[in-house]
């Protein structure tokens, strides 16, 4: 016997049964979960399908499997928590999107040298940026390799750097 052939009486006592249940055992309030997909700024897919979910959810209750009617649940609370929590971060963050990247320390660091020497080679270049390096940033050279390490972890190995000599190179000469 399905949902749809509940009485509505019926349906709205199991509905109770669920809710008070799911609050019992996890702290689901399903009334609030029901009005937050009923009211708030969601999708209309993301709403029907809530609501088909709520239904399984209380399928599976009546038939006794409450595990998994509690795990259907707690999906829809995870749902709940992206669109409260993430949706106004994800909003927000749109903002503040870069408008696109500039040239890098290490980057500048190698126009610069080219500019005054442009006929040096990749690790001529390397030795004067190794000498006095940028601030922040620290030239290395272990078992890894050579390379520049720099803030956030910023990492500019040594193929990268004369890939970088060669870009800077082309785009002085021309």
């Amino acid at each position: 016997m399905s949902l749809d052939q509940l009485t509505a009486a019926e349906a709205l006592a199991l509905h109770r049964r669920l809710a008070a249940e799911a609050l019992a055992r996890h702290g689901f309030d399903l009334e609030g979960l029901n009005s937050f997909f009923n009211n708030a700024d969601v999708t209309r897919d993301d709403r029907l399908n809530a609501f088909v979910e709520l239904d399984r959810a209380t399928t599976a209750y009546r038939r006794g499997e409450v595990a998994h009617a509690m795990e259907i649940l707690r999906v829809l609370f995870m749902v709940r928590h992206i669109y409260e929590r993430l949706v106004p971060l994800a909003k927000k963050g749109l903002k503040f999107a870069p408008s696109g990247r500039g040239a890098g320390t290490i980057r500048k660091a190698i126009a610069a040298h080219l500019k005054r020497h442009p006929a040096a080679k990749p690790d001529d270049v390397w030795s004067a940026i190794a000498a006095k390096p940028p601030k922040g940033w620290q030239p290395r050279d272990n078992r890894l390799g050579r390379y520049f390490e720099g803030p956030g972890n910023a990492c500019v190995a040594l193929g990268r750097f004369r890939n970088i000599c060669s870009e800077e190179k082309k785009r002085l000469k021309g």
